[in-house]
């Protein structure tokens, strides 16, 4: 890919409590909050043992399809709603965080624009990794390449049906289980499927089958802990190589 990246487990920071130990991010629809003073030490501490820089470039993540831009040599304003962030400036690194939601990394060739994507079962419907693609393409350069990083598996993945048709309406991986009356939908089958779709290579995609639910020990996950729960975060940052649009 030719771009410096990491993905977080919840080992290795300061936080305690439920958010123990890596905790990168505070949840919403809860009164349970880490510190920030906890969050900014995490960061640093996952930020150097990647070699990646502390300046970071970050969305208030709404689920949907939103993307924003980050241009090199342009201020950056953090905590504008957006579920995908592209990006050509080596000097700061995207961020996105989950709990079971799909992280996704888009890079062009030889990594000059990236793009880092959360995609959750509504970002997923509303084909956030599309709008993410078809920005990377107005930035210059189209994406070759693409890792989904540890998210729930489709095989605890319970959904409602509605969901399952919504899956199914675009062609996406879902299936029903008639004995429960519900569903499984895959996240990061269809974020691979989708990036098919605007061509990558099936083979340039590599999909981490960890699953955020079925391991506690590594991953903090909404669906198996409830809203009072960590968050894990992609770091990513595109390579210093000058970018031509054309």
């Amino acid at each position: 890919m030719g771009v410096r990246h990491c993905f977080s487990t919840r080992l290795g920071g300061t936080s305690a409590g439920v958010f123990a130990t890596l905790n990168l991010g505070n949840p919403s629809g809860t009164s349970a909050a880490d510190s920030e003073e906890n969050m900014r030490g995490n960061y640093h501490r996952l930020s150097v043992s990647a070699g990646l820089p502390w300046s970071r470039c970050s969305a208030r993540q709404v689920h949907g399809n939103g993307v924003l831009r980050v241009e090199r040599g342009r201020e950056f304003e953090n905590g504008r709603q957006a579920d995908a962030l592209v990006s050509d400036d080596p000097s700061r690194a995207l961020c996105i965080r989950t709990a079971d939601c799909a992280a996704v990394l888009m890079a062009s060739e030889g990594g000059r624009v990236i793009a880092a994507v959360h995609a959750g079962w509504r970002g997923v419907v509303a084909d956030v990794v599309g709008a993410a693609a078809r920005a990377m393409v107005a930035a210059g350069a189209a994406p070759v390449a693409a890792a989904v990083f540890p998210c729930i598996s489709m095989r605890n993945f319970e959904v409602g049906l509605e969901v399952v048709k919504a899956f199914r309406s675009q062609g996406l991986m879902a299936h029903e289980v008639p004995e429960t009356g519900k569903g499984r939908a895959g996240v990061a089958e269809s974020c691979a499927l989708q990036m098919v779709r605007c061509g990558v290579r099936r083979e340039a995609i590599e999909l981490s089958g960890e699953c955020t639910f079925g391991s506690a020990a590594d991953f903090y996950s909404h669906r198996r802990d409830g809203a009072a729960t960590g968050r894990m975060a992609l770091l990513a940052v595109p390579s210093g190589a000058k970018v031509m649009v054309r």
